[in-house]
């Protein structure tokens, strides 16, 4: 991996020089989450009065791409002798977390109702885009919407006093769209917008020496009957017979609906949450042929084929882990599979594939 190279500005937007030699630089590039960079600066840094003040910015590019950016909203300073001072880089994609959904954005916090709830159904970038700039003024956040191009499947949004990240992160996940904030030094603002980062063209396995790491994990259901409490005061029960008989395990679980619908909606989240699970969680490392970052490189977001024993699974690179200093070449070690103990199906059944080749071999 080419170095990162670290850039400074003022909360203004002024900008004031770079950050040439850190002396160790830690960092998670996140797909659906803020990314969070900490930098250990030498010890009598000139750039440690900067960095404290308020509001200072650090943009840190790869290869001539954005990586990360954001304020410093951390720092400390270690002593006695030789102080050394450390600042945390929190990425502007922050503010989606920061920023709430009002049941009625267009209206003042005096008419926002008791109940009322705020809706919107479309593709996921025009939902996104439209929530993001009717909050953000409220919220005191100066930021430029990028064109909207409608991409993604349709959804339905609602919310009410939630931050934007909170009702659209299932969304995105599942539409492996990732939602960009970045810091423009030409209009000194943020600007939102949507990637679409698709497919890495080579598929990655042991083999090559790219896949540094894995881990599988399969667990037994604990309910396997639904019992679901209605406002009769009757119980209506939701077996899943397969499951039980694969298993040889049995177990119940309640909960309450007032509706019909809500019964059965019921019925099947419970048993989906307290279902077969299945966890996997793989890391990469970077060979001569792959790498993190640039024209042709990985990146957060992407969907990876990684090969786990005799079985390819497709998923998402979720994060990446990037560190370097003076004295170690940079290091990134990309993450695919978030999950411990989910129940996605497709998961569970690539789980219990690559069992089958291990207990083959």
């Amino acid at each position: 991996m080419d170095a990162p190279w670290l850039r400074l500005y003022t909360r203004d937007g002024d900008p004031r020089g770079d950050i040439p030699a850190p002396a160790k630089v830690r960092g998670v590039i996140r797909a659906y989450a803020a990314s969070t960079l900490e930098i250990d600066l030498q010890p009598g840094d000139p750039r440690e009065e900067i960095l404290r003040a308020e509001g200072t910015r650090v943009e840190v590019t790869l290869a001539g791409e954005h990586l990360a950016g954001g304020p410093v909203t951390r720092w400390t300073l270690e002593g006695p002798v030789a102080p050394r001072m450390t600042v945390t880089v929190t990425d502007d994609r922050d503010i989606l977390r920061r920023i709430m959904v009002a049941p009625r954005p267009d209206q003042g916090l005096d008419a926002q109702g008791s109940d009322a709830e705020w809706a919107g159904t479309g593709p996921l970038e025009s939902v996104l885009k439209t929530l993001a700039a009717a909050n953000a003024p409220r919220a005191g956040v100066v930021m430029d919407i990028a064109p909207d191009l409608g991409r993604g499947p349709q959804v339905t949004v609602r919310g009410r006093w939630v931050p934007i990240e909170q009702v659209l992160e299932e969304h995105l996940r599942a539409a492996r769209m990732v939602v960009t904030v970045r810091w423009v030094p030409q209009s000194r603002r943020l600007l939102l917008d949507v990637t679409e980062p698709g497919t890495y063209h080579t598929r990655l396995s042991a083999g090559d020496g790219t896949v540094q790491q894995w881990r599988v994990t399969s667990s037994a259901p604990a309910v396997t009957r639904a019992l679901i409490g209605t406002t009769s005061g009757g119980v209506t029960q939701v077996i899943q017979g397969g499951v039980e008989a694969a298993w040889g395990i049995t177990g119940e679980g309640y909960r309450s609906a007032s509706t019909a619908p809500e019964a059965e909606s019921a019925a099947l989240a419970l048993l989906e949450e307290h279902g077969p699970a299945s966890g996997m969680a793989v890391t990469l490392a970077e060979s001569p042929h792959v790498h993190y970052g640039g024209p042709h490189g990985l990146r957060v977001g992407q969907r990876v084929r990684l090969q786990v024993g005799a079985v390819t699974i497709t998923d998402t690179l979720t994060e990446c882990e990037v560190e370097w200093g003076p004295d170690s070449a940079p290091v990134a070690r990309p993450k695919v599979g978030a999950w411990d103990d989910s129940p996605v199906t497709s998961l569970t059944r690539a789980v219990a594939a690559i069992a089958r080749t291990i207990r083959r071999a």
